[in-house]
């Protein structure tokens, strides 16, 4: 009697796999289609697009970045800043932390299974969303003659707008009204981001990229970070 090999399970798991691929994609159609950006990044993220589901979740962050920064001009125009923890207590730099902690979470979740060179790349792409917003390369566009350079900086904006779709816009000036405080905060949001670097991301090469790409300000912006 000839026994004929049983292919029924392999069948059957290989139908489940399919289902279960085809109704993932079929989610991550509808949530692309309402602009569900949470949903979204969860379900990119399970068909294996660790990359774009950063990206989409470091996107809403230069409308959090603004609020903030309206939150803490709101606080000291009112007079009602009794400490930095008044700050931190605001609904604006929870949220900013939620997405630190969720961007966070997702590298280490994917970085085992990239090779070295991807791994750096997303984790340095979401150091970079905290990092740019602190280079004050706008206020210092002086041209010799003592004025504004107004076409150097139009110049400049076409350049980000090109380099990026979800590239942070907003700038913290080191002479706007509440620029230490933002600092601060900033700092508190890389020193999260680098902490879960560590064991992902060798140390020398993450405080190279922090001191390099930050040479234009005072070490004390990322004291805190560095130690």
């Amino acid at each position: 009697m000839v026994t004929r090999p049983r292919y029924g399970g392999c069948i059957n798991s290989h139908l489940a796999q399919s289902c279960c691929l085809f109704w993932v994609e079929h989610c991550l159609r509808l949530c692309q289609k309402y602009g569900i950006v949470d949903a979204t990044a969860f379900l990119l993220e399970r068909v294996g697009d660790a990359g774009t589901a950063l990206s989409l979740t470091l996107s809403v962050l230069d409308d959090k970045f603004r609020m903030l920064d309206i939150t803490v001009q709101g606080l000291l125009s009112a007079s009602s800043m009794k400490s930095f923890n008044t700050v931190l207590q605001k609904k604006e730099v929870n949220d900013i932390l939620d997405i630190v902690h969720t961007c966070i979470g997702l590298c280490q979740r994917n970085s085992p299974r990239m090779d070295f060179d991807e791994s750096e790349s997303l984790w340095f792409r979401l150091l970079d969303s905290f990092c740019e917003p602190l280079i004050d390369s706008y206020s210092t566009r002086i041209n010799s003659e003592g004025k504004f350079n107004t076409e150097s900086l139009a110049r400049s904006l076409d350049r980000e707008e090109n380099n990026s779709v979800h590239r942070i816009r907003w700038k913290l000036s080191r002479f706007q009204k509440g620029a230490n405080i933002l600092r601060k905060l900033f700092s508190l949001f890389i020193k999260a981001i680098v902490e879960g670097m560590i064991g992902y991301v060798r140390l020398p090469t993450i405080m190279m990229k922090l001191l390099s790409d930050n040479g234009s300000q005072e070490f004390g912006d990322f004291k805190l970070t560095i130690l």
